[in-house]
């Protein structure tokens, strides 16, 4: 997994190399962000919740870095206060139905004066990465509009997960309101000050 890693995968693990210290990757789906940063000899750690849908990921993440993978439990990560000094999250928060418990727990990782960074797609974002075509997030949401449209660039050869059950749990619900829902978001925690970015080029195709 090298320069021919996902663009999301090497600014992560580029900016965990900047930063230094030890990172967590929060919903860290098969690990490759953490296969990724430990062939670079960075102390880079991985958790999710490998539950429904998920829990056949936790055999997908590679054995060299399998101890460095931790369970996500009743919205907790299972690791101490304050115990990283950049955690970040690649296209999670668009999945959880509570944003704001999740970005509460990623916070109560963080060290003083440490890092926090979010990606994650957005209604400006013409390309929606899950199901791999442009303009999803134009339509409304639930819409026969959108389901016409995803018909018909499936049968011109667009996209990805193109069966109807694939199709309907690869386009998360919350994606469209996932920033709005951060947006409102005021974190301050023990003096910390944590900024929420947005990085529009993680959602290039």
């Amino acid at each position: 997994m090298t320069e021919s890693s996902p663009f999301n995968y090497r600014y992560f693990a580029d900016h965990a190399a900047k930063i230094g210290g030890r990172s967590l990757d929060y919903g860290c789906g098969y690990g490759s962000i953490v296969a990724l940063g430990r062939q670079r000899d960075l102390d880079i750690w991985g958790a999710d919740t490998f539950s429904g849908n998920y829990a056949r990921w936790l055999t997908a993440v590679p054995p060299e870095v399998r101890s460095r993978v931790q369970k996500i439990e009743n919205g907790r990560a299972d690791f101490p206060d304050e115990h990283f000094d950049l955690v970040f999250s690649n296209q999670v928060l668009e999945h959880v139905t509570d944003p704001e418990a999740v970005i509460a727990d990623m916070c109560r990782l963080v060290k003083p004066g440490g890092t926090f960074i979010s990606a994650f797609p957005v209604t400006e974002t013409w390309y929606e990465g899950h199901i791999g075509l442009y303009f999803v997030h134009r339509f409304p949401k639930g819409s026969r509009l959108r389901q016409r449209y995803f018909d018909l660039c499936h049968r011109l050869g667009f996209g990805i997960h193109r069966g109807k059950h694939l199709r309907a749990t690869s386009l998360s619900p919350n994606a469209p309101n996932a920033a709005a829902k951060v947006r409102r978001i005021q974190v301050s925690t023990r003096g910390r000050e944590i900024t929420c970015r947005r990085i529009a080029a993680a959602n290039r195709p």
